[in-house]
């Protein structure tokens, strides 16, 4: 009796996160079958900063583009505080014009720091490479050292 009920509860969740998928996707907010995080963080700093969003879920190297054609990379990260130590992977850092970290809070699924255009050439003169990737270590000193060496545009306001 309880795996029946078990596999029953298991379905009628699974059903609500469908269909609240397919909702969000009505909406424009999730645009793929892929990482929600990612797809609405791409939607938030798009409406945040009034950026078009890639035509294409693959266009090499950027996710959103503004009316100046200035291209900007958006990644996602779910974490409990903006201090927390993550990272943020890249294949290139001279395909885009701005980076943009959303970090998503864990508990409230809300974004905890207005976004940041990052410019390419930081995030290049502060990650670690490899033969493969690029790699931007988010730490609460790389946080602080941004919000007083970047030109720090936080975006519009709130939305």
């Amino acid at each position: 009796m309880y795996e029946r009920y078990k596999k029953y509860k298991i379905a009628k969740t699974l059903k609500k996160y469908l269909d609240t998928r397919n909702k969000l996707k009505r909406l424009g907010i999730i645009r793929s079958e892929g990482s929600v995080v990612g797809d609405y963080a791409e939607w938030y700093v798009a409406e945040w900063f009034g950026l078009k969003l890639a035509d294409s879920m693959v266009t090499a190297g950027y996710d959103a583009i503004d009316d100046r054609g200035k291209t900007y990379q958006i990644k996602a990260r779910l974490v409990d505080s903006p201090n927390d130590r993550t990272a943020f992977v890249f294949k290139k850092t001279d395909n885009f014009d701005y980076f943009v970290p959303v970090l998503i809070s864990r508990k409230t699924y809300m974004p905890l720091i207005e976004p940041i255009k990052i410019p390419s050439d930081y995030v290049e003169t502060h990650s670690k490479k490899n033969n493969h990737d690029t790699r931007l270590y988010w730490t609460a000193k790389l946080y602080a050292d941004i919000k007083t060496t970047v030109d720090y545009n936080p975006g519009q306001g709130e939305l």
